[in-house]
């Protein structure tokens, strides 16, 4: 009996002290449960701030198209661009900020009729003094607009943390954060503002910057309506409270926010749940079968957890791929290398291979984006035949529809997804194009479809040897996204391309298509249009006979496009036509033509008449407001010629004069444009001395040498991306 009751004590005691561990196991689980996904949630909510606000910076970068060449913001195209940015998002408002220099602050006030104005230490605005900075950045347009117009005029500048982060934006190149401030707008309170410095295409520096507002409370108050928080959120930078003080028990997260370190607090989110301790306890069942219920629980529990992670990192991984994709689309402004950015971005992030093939106007299918684990395999694929008529590629163009083949045998047979898998087989002694062929495991092939169009499509492959799984429709629909960002910006790249031959031809159209034979000189010319639009640009030359004599013409005119192509020709033809007055006449009678025209605009000419006498030529030069041009002798000596008028268009009642010059046989008259000596690379020009020294080099070379010579050093000046316009003239005497 003893012995029973001690069995029965011990089987009691057994239980008790199972059901006791069971229990204490059981709570210590749920409290690490709801520890992990509290932490999950906090990052989550990291997540979703930054989201918010790197969303709206992305946004700002497409603001550059909005101003124009000089500077100026339409109200209506900023309202409209801001509604679209600012739409769903916790932002309170966005602003413009207008670049005034110093000597522009009295007209701007005139125009704006409201004085450029600080942040004062009492929390107000207070006037600017004249003689405080160089520049100014005055906010002059606000959405949703401000019941505080007295706001309109504030400087940027004048507030250190503002100032700073501006500056910060200009210097990247992207938008940067301020730290915590007051804001100053839409009811003020504590916050954040984001700025992006905007340069307009081909300008220099920024026109001015975009602002947008950060109201705490309202990223907060997003925050916890996505996540649909019961308890508070808070919001710190760098230990500063942007929103909230965090609870003691509140779970936090870091995350980098436009280089701002914030910290996302989190509280109230999930509590311990003791319910299945107290279940334990109270059924009082076996420790075998509590240990291995408790385990099954916590296994479960953990799986799904860990899933749920996994599935955050891969949305938060995908998107921030996205944006890259995005950022490496627009460096560029060439279709290829737009999808060469393409390509190399989606390897390794998505499959081991990316081709890129473009669908041409002509019906041609090319490769132009090629991307591998390394060269060796890029390079092979460059080598491979376009494809063929029949191929998958021609026929998802054809199609307009995405293909994805979940298995490749190893015989280069394809499988679509839900297809029975096809036996492997392979060879021995097979060529490098077999033995990639036969190393894929699976891929898919994504048309890049923009206004209903077809202009190409993406391949993407999962080669055998990475050991990395076979595609899957999620990654199928990934694709997808990211063709559809990269198929609007191959179509934006064609419109531009297709606006600059355009502009190429309509520029040809302004200068001789061949220049004549001068007796005892010879003769070269060369002509470049900028990079800085795709507009038809204002430089020519020109070389003619009149009446025994000959005139050669170089010439810039104001601005670009249809107005500067109609000037262009207005001052070509005058001087034509003009040119038995001599080179003084022929300018003043340019002048006229462009102050009756009634437009406001100018250009500048250098004329040259051109006499033989004797196997020299004799040259009278009329300069006006044009660059110098230079005699470059045999010996090497460089002179420049006197500039002998103003702008041609400007002044009223203007004086035009020559300036008179001999060329010995083996000296060479050289004429240029600014676009040469004002060629510019990181705000170093390239300059009359760089000029002079390399035309001194070059003495001995022929006009079409020498003009090629300095053509190239000041396109490797400025690394192949010339802004302005170059056009270049040379007449060399031969005859002695």
């Amino acid at each position: 009996m003893r012995g029973r009751r001690t069995l029965s004590v011990l089987v009691v005691l057994g239980l008790v002290a199972a059901t006791v561990a069971g229990t204490l196991i059981a709570y210590e689980s749920e409290r690490d449960r709801a520890a992990d996904e509290n932490a999950a949630l906090a990052r989550q909510a990291a997540a979703t701030a930054r989201q918010d606000v790197t969303a709206v910076a992305a946004g700002l970068r497409g603001a550059a198209g909005l101003v124009s060449p000089e500077g100026e913001m339409q109200s209506q195209r900023f309202r409209s661009f801001a509604r679209g940015v600012l739409r769903g998002t916790p932002f309170p408002y966005m602003s413009w900020s207008r670049s005034v220099a110093a000597s522009e602050r009295r007209a701007f006030e005139r125009e704006t009729g409201v004085l450029i104005k600080k942040l004062a230490p009492g929390g107000g605005l207070e006037p600017v003094a004249t003689s405080a900075r160089r520049d100014f950045l005055p906010v002059t347009l606000l959405h949703p607009p401000d019941r505080n117009r007295g706001f309109v005029g504030f400087d940027v500048l004048s507030e250190r943390k503002r100032a700073a982060t501006v500056a910060a934006s200009i210097e990247a190149g992207t938008a940067r954060l301020t730290p915590p401030t007051q804001l100053i707008v839409q009811g003020g309170g504590q916050g954040a503002v984001l700025y992006s410095a905007v340069t307009p295409p081909g300008a220099d520096e920024p026109a001015g910057t975009l602002i947008a507002g950060i109201s705490g409370q309202a990223i907060a108050r997003a925050v916890s309506r996505r996540l649909d928080l019961d308890g508070g959120v808070a919001i710190s930078d760098g230990g500063v409270p942007l929103v909230g003080e965090p609870d003691p028990d509140s779970m936090a997260a870091e995350v980098m926010v436009l280089g701002r370190p914030w910290t996302v607090s989190v509280s109230g989110a999930e509590s311990t749940d003791a319910t299945a301790a107290i279940g334990i306890a109270a059924m009082g069942i076996s420790l075998a079968l509590a240990a291995a219920t408790l385990f099954w629980v916590a296994a479960r529990r953990e799986r799904d957890l860990q899933a749920r992670r996994t599935d955050a990192e891969v949305k938060s991984a995908r998107e921030s791929l996205l944006v890259r994709i995005g950022e490496a689309i627009e460096r560029e402004i060439e279709g290829d290398a737009r999808l060469g950015n393409l390509a190399r971005e989606l390897v390794p992030a998505v499959g081991d291979i990316c081709v890129v093939h473009e669908a041409t106007e002509s019906g041609r299918v090319r490769r132009v984006g090629v991307a591998a684990p390394d060269e060796s395999v890029a390079e092979l694929i460059r080598a491979l035949p376009e494809p063929a008529e029949t191929s998958p590629i021609r026929a998802a163009i054809t199609s307009g529809a995405p293909v994805l083949y979940t298995r490749v045998s190893e015989n280069g047979e394809a499988r679509r997804a839900g297809d029975r898998d096809a036996p492997a087989s392979g060879s021995d002694g097979r060529t490098p194009e077999e033995a990639l062929l036969a190393d894929e495991r699976s891929n898919m092939i994504v048309p890049l479809t923009a206004r209903n169009r077809v202009l190409g499509t993406i391949s993407l492959s999962v080669l055998r040897s990475s050991a990395r799984p076979s595609l899957t429709r999620d990654d199928l629909a990934f694709a997808m996204e990211v063709a559809a960002h990269a198929a609007v910006g191959l179509d934006n790249a064609r419109l531009y391309e297709r606006q600059r031959d355009i502009a190429v031809i309509l520029q040809g159209a302004l200068v001789p298509r061949a220049l004549p034979q001068v007796p005892g000189a010879e003769v070269a010319a060369r002509h470049r249009a900028g990079m800085a639009g795709t507009e038809v640009g204002g430089d020519f030359y020109d070389l003619f006979e009149v009446a025994g004599r000959w005139m050669a013409v170089v010439g810039d005119v104001c601005g670009k496009g249809p107005q500067a192509a109609a000037l262009t020709a207005l001052a070509r033809h005058t001087v034509r036509a003009t040119a038995r007055l001599g080179p003084s006449g022929a300018v003043g009678r340019v002048h006229d033509a462009i102050k009756s025209s009634g437009e406001y605009t100018y250009c500048t000419l250098c004329c040259a008449e051109l006499v033989g006498v004797d196997g020299r030529i004799e040259a009278r030069v009329t300069t006006a407001g044009h660059p110098e041009p230079r005699i470059v002798k045999p010996d090497g000596s460089v002179t420049r010629l006197p500039v002998t008028g103003p702008l041609v268009g400007v002044l009223d009642g203007p004086t035009f004069s020559d300036e008179g010059v001999t060329l010995e046989p083996g000296t060479t008259l050289f004429m240029c444009s600014d676009g040469v000596l004002e060629a510019r690379r990181q705000g170093e020009v390239f300059g009359d001395h760089r000029l002079e020294a390399l035309l001194s080099a070059l003495s001995g070379d022929e006009p079409e040498a020498l003009l090629e010579r300095v053509e190239h050093e000041v396109l490797r000046f400025v690394d192949d991306r010339p802004q302005d316009d170059i056009a270049l003239f040379a007449l060399r005497v031969t005859s002695g």
